[in-house]
């Protein structure tokens, strides 16, 4: 004989799940709302610029902004290459006044790294496409190796930190020879925080209502 638990399940169980299902809806989209209120204030110890990052080749590597989430200035950014096979990392700080043409024009920045490989070191252009400091979409830097060449067979990581936080804002990892491969993950954002919380309330709150059904049938 076939049985259907769902169908077997009393009144009283299916009024408690259907208010479970309710309140977790509720629990969801509160929380939905509340991280994108947070997010376009732009405010919040959780809360920093994510970009969205491409690459292609040109003169060298171009790695160009795709999408920001809100107003950064380049002072703020620290740019990273890292070679994830062999350790070595280079890492560039941009700055908004050496970003910023008076006549919103396109304006490239030129920056060295201190570190290097051997004989070869690798140059950072920044250029900021309306000249106003800050990273908008369209922006783009072009990494350059002088004196050598990148490994063909290492992976390579391009990162852009949030210098104030020290939290990542978005990366990417290329090999040499086969171009770019999938973006790296970000650091964990408001948006997974409030989905686990969101569960957890959900947990907490079948517990309670199990808890209550139990008493209460004695």
């Amino acid at each position: 004989m076939l049985k259907f638990p769902c169908l077997l399940t009393s009144p009283k169980k299916r009024r408690m799940m259907a208010v479970v299902a309710v309140i977790a809806v509720a629990v969801v989209v509160s929380w939905t709302v509340f991280y994108y209120v947070i997010r376009s204030a732009g405010t919040g110890p959780l809360v920093w610029p994510e970009l969205g990052l491409t690459m292609h080749d040109s003169a060298g590597l171009t790695i160009t902004v795709t999408d920001v989430t809100h107003d950064v200035d380049w002072s703020s950014a620290v740019v990273m290459l890292e070679d994830l096979d062999g350790g070595v990392l280079w890492d560039w700080r941009p700055t908004q006044d050496g970003l910023t043409d008076p006549e919103g024009d396109v304006i490239t920045l030129l920056l060295t790294s201190s570190n290097s490989l051997g004989n070869m070191t690798v140059y950072c252009t920044v250029t900021d496409i309306s000249g106003n400091g800050c990273i908008n979409i369209g922006d783009y830097v072009a990494l350059m190796p002088i004196g050598g060449e990148l490994d063909a067979e290492s992976t390579y990581e391009v990162r852009f930190i949030y210098a104030p936080m020290d939290e990542l804002m978005g990366s990417l990892k290329f090999q040499p020879g086969e171009g770019e491969l999938e973006p790296s993950s970000l650091s964990l954002p408001l948006a997974a925080i409030a989905s686990a919380a969101s569960v957890v309330s959900v947990i907490v709150l079948v517990a309670y209502l199990r808890r209550k059904e139990g008493t209460g049938s004695h």
